[in-house]
């Protein structure tokens, strides 16, 4: 289980900035793009990952996050956010 002021403070880091004040609006962008982040596609968009992720109405209320949840999450951000050390993914 990850917290989401975790990932905060992680995608913080990452992207160099302080974005606590608009963590809120960009989560919730997650889970309203969920259907289209909670799989992971090839360049020929075939599926090679499917993450077991809530429901969006209950994701956005959660304080912790599955480490499923957290990879669907990163994968959003394009950061690797599930480590201490933040990595981009492309």
């Amino acid at each position: 289980m990850i917290k989401k002021s975790v990932l905060c403070k992680r995608l913080s880091t990452a992207l160099s900035c302080d974005i606590s004040l608009s963590f809120t609006y960009f989560f919730g962008e997650f889970c309203d793009r969920l259907k289209s982040f909670s799989v992971r596609r090839n360049e020929r968009g075939q599926i090679i990952k499917k993450w077991k992720v809530s429901p969006p109405d209950v994701l956005r209320h959660k304080k912790e996050l599955t480490l499923e949840e957290a990879q669907a999450f990163s994968y959003f951000c394009g950061y690797d956010l599930t480590t201490s050390v933040p990595t981009a993914l492309w």
